[in-house]
């Protein structure tokens, strides 16, 4: 999936989101809410954050008196996954087969016993590939669909992870089998795939639970969850699938007012933010300790910032935490903590628009005379980073009408960064010699790490939040698909912070909040004795709209 067609299904699915709420049951007090703690009567969450604990009669989350919030087993349809994953990939390699000639400066390899035995059984075609950003980033996309075959068809996140490896592994070393066995393709497509899938999963899977019309028919979104489930509709009983998980979706709308060194910009802002805490007792009248083996948590962040009916900055985030250890003590007046300890993965991509047809990836490798070298480089900042895996620290204190919540994180990153020095390097230096993917589209392939915290405090109708995060990555040398031609095969590094406190009001009576955010984000980057930082300010302001 281009670009292009993932922003044109982002803005569908926000206004179906905001044309189904509009048409579901109107905004009422929930049973023995308070005005406070009240939500919208189509919520999916079982309880709102920060709000009363559970009456007496509704149980404390452990085995006895009270309803069954455990979901039950559901049975795995390994043949129909095997179906749907095969008929997928069949498709792609027909149609990746059939436009062989747009890929021609690829083709390295024939289909000989000579050729394919230093492909499979040597480490000479292990390499970075030449392609562009966009087409680079995207192979995620296809992990999460190979992901999802698996996942939508109750197999476990580790059965439908191996899913999307098995996918990975299969369209680099047969489908492709013309190219080098790309390794930033492999980490895109077998890594990356998995916070996404599992991510577009759960949110499809609570609107797909959700008691509202409006919000069941926006479960299309995963068409694949939808056929599953419309096969299993005369086995499985009605209430099998009732979402029973703590949850908190938003959509937002604004504008924001960007200050940097050549001057200020205002353009319009969107937002969806999904969350989900796979655990039914989360907030409630418990005390357990488990260990986590099929997914506490997970979560989408889409923001869109447009501007003469262009998105002038992209930014998305997946998330999710498969495996660790939860323990929650919450007495009955609703005061107590919950913690999790364990590991996370996700994806991130950000992208900033374009202004030079090179930067369009309208240049393809060999055309070198299109990118007009004797002028300096005008890349805009891009940067696309799988998470890989690393520590995740979850801690929440709940207390009588407000919740306050603390999220550390650390990672081990495989990434595509924007050179952010190379723009000033190349007015006084040759580039000409430098890696394929930097000459021809301005990023690299880099390794490092990311490590972030944030904390949000809900109390009445106010939410504070900050979030500080900060992420250096180096480049790799050495595996260039046209290693060969390289002749300046330097070293690259950048890095990228990003400080944001925010501020928001919940309407009395009402699913909405006004917000105000202030966020700071600086990038740094260095070729050889070039270094260069830049930094942006941003101020955010709008309505958002909780479900």
């Amino acid at each position: 999936m281009g670009t292009t067609g993932l922003r044109a299904f982002l803005w569908m699915l926000l206004l179906a989101a905001f044309c189904g709420s509009a048409f579901s049951s109107p905004y009422v007090r929930e049973p023995g809410a308070t005005a406070v703690d009240q939500g919208p009567c189509f919520s999916l969450a079982l309880y709102r954050n920060g709000g009363p604990a559970p009456s007496p009669d509704e149980g404390d989350g452990k085995a006895g008196p009270g309803p069954d919030r455990t979901a039950p087993r559901l049975k795995k349809h390994w043949g129909r996954a095997a179906v749907e994953f095969s008929s997928f990939m069949m498709v792609s390699q027909v149609d990746y087969w059939r436009k062989y000639s747009k890929f021609i400066e690829d083709w390295q390899y024939r289909l000989t016993w000579k050729d394919q035995a230093r492909r499979f059984f040597t480490t000479e075609a292990l390499r970075f590939d030449s392609n562009d950003f966009k087409l680079n980033w995207s192979h995620s996309v296809a992990g999460a669909i190979y992901y999802e075959c698996a996942r939508s068809n109750n197999l476990s996140w580790l059965e439908s992870w191996a899913t999307a490896m098995f996918g990975s592994l299969w369209w680099e070393y047969v489908a492709e089998w013309r190219e080098v066995i790309s390794l930033n393709d492999l980490a895109f497509t077998g890594i990356g795939g998995f916070p996404i899938g599992e991510a577009w999963y759960q949110f499809s899977r609570a609107l797909a639970g959700s008691a509202s019309p409006a919000l069941r028919f926006l479960s299309f979104m995963n068409p694949l969850l939808k056929l599953n489930r419309w096969l299993e509709r005369k086995k499985v009983p009605k209430d099998a699938y009732a979402f029973r998980d703590w949850h908190e979706f938003s959509l937002s709308a604004g504008g924001r007012s960007v200050r940097k060194a050549a001057g200020a910009e205002f353009q319009t802002y969107y937002q969806l933010k999904t969350e989900v805490v796979n655990v039914p007792e989360y907030g409630r009248s418990a005390s357990l300790a488990r260990t986590i083996k099929d997914v506490y948590s997970s979560a989408i962040i889409v923001d869109l910032a447009m501007d003469e009916g262009h998105a002038q900055e992209t930014n998305l985030l997946f998330e999710a935490r498969p495996w660790g250890r939860f323990t929650q003590s919450v007495d009955e007046s609703g005061r107590g903590h919950a913690l999790f300890i364990g590991m996370g993965s996700a994806l991130s991509y950000f992208k900033k628009r374009p202004v030079e047809l090179y930067d369009f990836s309208l240049v393809k490798v060999g055309e070198i005379e299109k990118l007009h070298l004797e002028l300096p480089r005008n890349f805009r900042d891009k940067l696309s980073v799988v998470h890989a895996v690393g520590p995740v620290l979850d801690w929440t204190l709940f207390g009588r009408g407000f919740r306050l919540r603390s999220v550390f994180e650390a990672y081990l990153d495989f990434s595509l960064v924007n050179a952010f020095a190379l723009n000033e390097y190349s007015r006084d230096h040759d580039i000409s010699g430098m890696k394929t993917t930097v000459l021809y589209y301005g990023y690299y392939y880099g390794l490092g790490g990311t490590v972030s915290a944030r904390t949000e405090l809900v109390w009445r109708n106010v939410r504070l939040a900050g979030l500080a995060a900060y992420g250096r990555w180096d480049s790799l040398e050495g595996r260039d698909r046209f290693q060969a031609d390289i002749s300046d095969d330097c070293d690259l590094d950048d890095s990228r912070t990003r400080l944001q406190a925010s501020a928001s009001w919940r309407i009395p009576s009402s699913p909405l909040e006004l917000f105000l955010t202030h966020e700071a984000v600086r990038r740094w980057g260095r070729i050889k004795e070039v270094s260069v930082r830049g930094a942006e300010y941003r101020t955010f302001v709008g309505l958002r709209y909780v479900f």
